[in-house]
């Protein structure tokens, strides 16, 4: 469900673009206060959801334009006659500066992989990239993943359901990650187990409407690269406007680990989570990277 729509820049055809609260969905709304969107003179209606769940799912009932999902959803997508493509980049994956990682209490038993058999694992949603990105973890440090119990939890739920060991531990991704402060601390960068960099997200349209609206689509890719460069080196600056939309309390974000966004698309930097999802037979059909970007 939405919890808020804001209008931008009142210049050419409106753009309905999905947009939340956490790093991962959050560049729409960097866009829209630095003024990216009014410089390129769109029109955008952006709806704010409260998870990026509602909204790839308001995006499947057709009540947006453009939206951003991971790789694994857009080829899950295709591959069920959706027509669905990539025409810009969104959040990027940087081993050395994750923005989401596998945590557990502060005080609590759990240090190794192996502890984590027979435990339950809190992760926003089953089968997906963070799943596997913990199975692949577990296996590599000689843990049976299988072992693991994965239930499905909100961000917002996590902090406390590690803290008080409802679950073992949770994939926590900012500002959830600062919020839980000192109850928490990191288990891995269970990410880091699929590559040290790549796109976790990008941002993605029907081919129709790509088609349709190729000037508008590449001026919100100037956009949103402005946006990208902007926020990437104003931390200080985009912060409050996270908080803004959030309505989060701005001194527990004080030291957040702020997400990176990318400049550009390319096949390599999709190619990972293809890769991973393959493995564990996350899609039906298996489509080349480059199949998934728009020409435009």
């Amino acid at each position: 469900m939405a919890v808020a729509r804001v209008a931008g820049a009142q210049n050419g055809p409106k753009i309905r673009i999905g947009a939340a609260a956490t790093e991962t969905f959050a560049e729409p709304l960097y866009a829209q206060d630095s003024g990216a969107f009014g410089r390129a003179g769109l029109s955008v209606d952006l709806a704010i959801f409260a998870s990026g769940a509602g909204v790839n799912q308001a995006m499947s009932a057709g009540a947006l334009d453009v939206a951003a999902c991971d790789p694994i959803q857009l080829t899950n997508a295709i591959d069920h006659g959706i027509p669905y493509q990539y025409f810009a980049g969104g959040l990027v994956h940087i081993g050395d500066a994750p923005t989401t990682v596998l945590c557990t209490s502060k005080n609590g038993p759990f240090k190794t992989a192996k502890d984590l058999e027979g435990q339950a694992i809190g992760i926003i949603t089953l089968h997906n990239l963070a799943e596997f990105s913990i199975r692949e973890w577990m296996t590599t440090q000689g843990a049976d993943p299988s072992k693991a119990r994965f239930i499905e939890l909100t961000g917002p739920s996590m902090p406390a359901a590690v803290a008080r060991g409802t679950v073992a531990a949770a994939m926590l991704v900012e500002p959830y990650l600062s919020i839980a402060g000192p109850d928490t601390r990191v288990l891995a960068n269970t990410y880091n187990s699929i590559a040290n960099r790549f796109i976790l997200n990008a941002f993605y349209a029907r081919r129709d409407w790509l088609a349709q609206n190729a000037p508008t689509a590449r001026k919100l890719t100037v956009a949103l690269y402005e946006t990208a460069r902007w926020t990437n080196a104003h931390r200080a600056e985009s912060l409050p406007i996270l908080v803004k939309y959030g309505k989060f309390e701005a001194e527990k974000l004080g030291s957040m680990r702020r997400a990176s966004y990318a400049t550009a698309l390319d096949a390599a930097s999709i190619r990972p989570v293809l890769d991973i999802a393959a493995k564990y037979k996350a899609v039906e059909r298996p489509l080349p990277a480059a199949d998934l970007i728009a020409k435009l």
